[in-house]
């Protein structure tokens, strides 16, 4: 009897710690976190950036005719963003530089800054872009952008203010 207690008990710890195991289940849904995310940056408040309309966004990168919502969902937050972000070649910037910062509620925040701008008021630009996690990949959910001007030309800080 003791011994058929022991096999049973056993098995029945076999069996539970292999239904708890902490080997990774093969999951083909999105992953909601993205590597390349820089979690000790601090998030800055979208209410600093004028707000670009994401039909605009989506109009503006179609060369074709295509679901609007399609056309802003990825599998790379980064290249999402650099992709429906680029400037015309005649405002073309020297140095480009892009952050992805991770919040609490599972959404990237990338920031795009270019500056050393070829145009004679903006010296810089920097887009903002919080994008959630879908079926499909990351949705730019919302975007906006802030400008600095040349010396002499406006403000020098980056601002929602068009330049001179």
């Amino acid at each position: 009897m003791a011994l058929l207690l022991k096999i049973s008990l056993l098995l029945f710890v076999s069996l539970f710690s292999f239904g708890c195991s902490s080997t990774p289940s093969l999951n083909t849904s999105v992953n909601s976190q993205y590597s390349e995310c820089n979690k000790k940056e601090s998030v800055p408040n979208s209410s600093q950036y004028q707000e670009i309309p994401l039909n605009k966004i989506a109009n503006h990168s179609s060369n074709h005719q295509q679901n609007q919502t399609t056309n802003l969902i990825g599998n790379d937050p980064k290249q999402l963003v650099l992709q429906h972000f680029d400037l015309p070649e005649k405002q073309d910037a020297s140095k480009q530089e892009i952050t992805a910062i991770c919040t609490d509620s599972k959404q990237v925040i990338v920031l795009l800054t270019k500056t050393e701008l070829l145009d004679d008021s903006v010296a810089g630009i920097r887009y903002y872009a919080a994008l959630v996690p879908v079926e499909q990949g990351w949705r730019l959910a919302w975007a906006g952008r802030q400008q600095k001007c040349h010396p002499g030309r406006g403000h020098t800080d980056w601002s929602t203010e068009l330049c001179l």
